[in-house]
């Protein structure tokens, strides 16, 4: 699922308006993504989506809330969507 988000999203040519991070643990909300109409910035960040997106936490360590992810989108994200998964928009 997360593959295919990402495929149709990063096909998208627009003019980027914002970039921002989020700040998080195991599980990504990889529907954030459509949501907010964002994409990973880059290569690092889409692979560390992927990771996050896994059916099953890699390691402890992806399970606290240290991993930061760096998104841009056409417009300002919805912070209190982020914040109901536990994620922080910084």
């Amino acid at each position: 699922m997360i593959q295919s988000l990402l495929e149709r999203f990063l096909g998208r040519s627009k003019g980027w308006e914002y970039t921002y991070q989020v700040r998080g643990g195991w599980p990504f909300p990889a529907d954030m993504l459509r949501y907010d109409d964002a994409v990973p910035a880059t290569a690092a960040d889409k692979d560390m989506i992927a990771r996050l997106s896994q059916e099953n936490a890699e390691s402890a360590e992806d399970i606290r809330n240290g991993h930061v992810v760096t998104l841009k989108g056409p417009r300002r994200p919805t912070e209190r969507r982020w914040e109901s998964f536990l994620w922080e928009v910084m």
